[in-house]
């Protein structure tokens, strides 16, 4: 399998037990939110304004990297 995929074994292995990192951890937490309000607007509400509500409640993001979730 080393071969196949030109890692080392133990590399492939340690990929299992990896936590994933606060970024990570964040940004599901930002795209469950973002699903909510999606959701609550019956699917009215586009980036900019999904955006705007997020600002009120205490978000902090940038518009292009909100857009690339």
């Amino acid at each position: 399998m080393g071969r196949i995929l030109k890692m080392p074994k133990s590399t492939y292995y340690q990929s299992f037990h990896k936590k994933p990192n606060s970024y990570h951890v964040a940004n599901e937490k930002l795209l469950a939110r973002i699903r909510v309000i999606h959701k609550e607007s019956d699917g009215r509400y586009g980036a900019p304004k999904i955006f705007q509500i997020l600002k009120q409640e205490g978000y902090t993001a940038v518009l292009i990297a909100f857009n690339a979730l």
